[in-house]
């Protein structure tokens, strides 16, 4: 019933939480909290441990070839002179994979704003990048986020 009640209130007062980390630690620790509060002293300490070993391994252990390397790039582009397909042609040297996130509009449609996930093809690239966009016509704004979860709204 805690548990219920901590998951309704995460999402009935809309909390921001960064990344599904934040998420898995919340009812990590209610499923904790409730081990304890039952006087399963056992049963709570066992998963904390295993909790704990888990988040290591996740971050010590390579999984994906591609983990830590997906970056956030924010493109802003004028309505009236900047096209999706230039910005798109531009970014094509420097990244193995992009994927469009966000596309949506700002300032009542005076602004349209791209967000991609991007791998880039090697991090020495990126300054030639974030210049080579900035100097396209159209773009007013390029923003590249060290971490996919670094974004604001």
């Amino acid at each position: 019933a805690f548990s219920l009640v901590g998951a309704l209130s995460i999402v009935r007062f809309r909390t921001r939480l960064r990344s599904s980390w934040d998420i898995s630690f919340v009812f990590f620790a209610l499923s904790v909290g409730i081990g304890a509060g039952v006087g399963s002293y056992r049963v709570a300490l066992i998963s904390t441990a295993v909790i704990c070993l888990s988040v290591i391994a996740l971050q010590v252990l390579p999984l994906s070839g591609v983990r830590g390397r997906v970056q956030l790039l924010r493109c802003d582009l004028s309505a009236y002179q900047g096209s999706e397909s230039v910005l798109i042609d531009s970014l094509t040297p420097f990244v193995k994979q992009r994927w469009l996130v966000e596309a949506r509009s700002l300032r009542f449609g005076e602004t349209l704003s791209l967000r991609y996930r991007v791998i880039l093809e090697s991090d020495a690239d990126r300054e030639a990048m974030l210049r080579t966009l900035s100097e396209l016509d159209g773009v007013e704004r390029v923003i590249l986020y060290a971490d996919e979860t670094d974004s604001d709204s």
